[in-house]
């Protein structure tokens, strides 16, 4: 289906119900070419004609609806598809989004995605996979790991610098005694120098904001 049809033929369609399951069926056939226009759209909904019906199924896709069957999507397709999951990724953030912000990932949801962070084949997505994971999922599995991440010195720097970024910002600054403990024991002299400056740079940052 080209593009073109894609935007007639899903504007056209009468139903949300409908709608929804012309996005499922493209993710489900894996069309890559209308899956990124689809990631696209999610991120930029404004650019869409009649974006406004389009906000509308975004608010309708539920956790029951769309969100779990994209985690099954996502499970079943880690070990054997990983070129897949950052189109998968980059949907769900955007349907998280548009859930809005009372959505919460379960404990079984949560550690798909937190193993992905940590799994050796994550390479760029390790980021996307955490953002959602700190979108949603403030609990103390995703909390765990990403002190598990920060404290591991043989995950890649990016990964260590998300969750330490993650947690300052979500958690209120509770874990100020573990980073300075980290401090203390890195051996990676580039992190070490790098963690000193961005705790004070995200400290400052967290209180300007809260006393703004």
């Amino acid at each position: 289906m080209a593009i073109d049809d894609f935007y007639n033929h899903f504007n056209d369609l009468p139903s949300a119900t409908q709608r929804v399951d012309l996005l499922w069926e493209i993710l489900v056939k894996k069309d890559q070419r209308l899956i990124r226009r689809l990631v696209y759209l999610i991120k930029n909904p404004l650019l869409v004609e009649n974006h406004n019906r389009f906000a509308a199924v975004l608010r309708e896709l539920n956790q029951e609806r769309f969100i779990q069957p994209l985690f099954d999507l996502i499970t079943e397709t880690l070990p054997q598809e990983p070129e897949w999951i950052y189109e998968y990724l980059l949907i769900l953030k955007g349907l998280v989004n548009g859930v809005g912000k009372g959505f919460q990932l379960n404990q079984q949801q949560t550690r798909v995605l937190v193993d992905w962070i940590v799994s050796p084949e994550r390479g760029s997505t390790s980021g996307t996979a955490s953002e959602i994971v700190l979108i949603t999922a403030r609990n103390d599995v995703s909390k765990q790991v990403f002190i598990d991440s920060i404290q591991d010195s043989t995950l890649p720097f990016y990964t260590r610098l998300y969750a330490l970024e993650g947690l300052i910002r979500h958690y209120n600054l509770t874990y100020k005694p573990l980073f300075e403990q980290v401090l203390e024991q890195e051996k990676d002299s580039n992190f070490k120098r790098f963690l000193a400056e961005r705790i004070d740079d995200l400290k400052n940052g967290y209180e300007a904001n809260v006393n703004h």
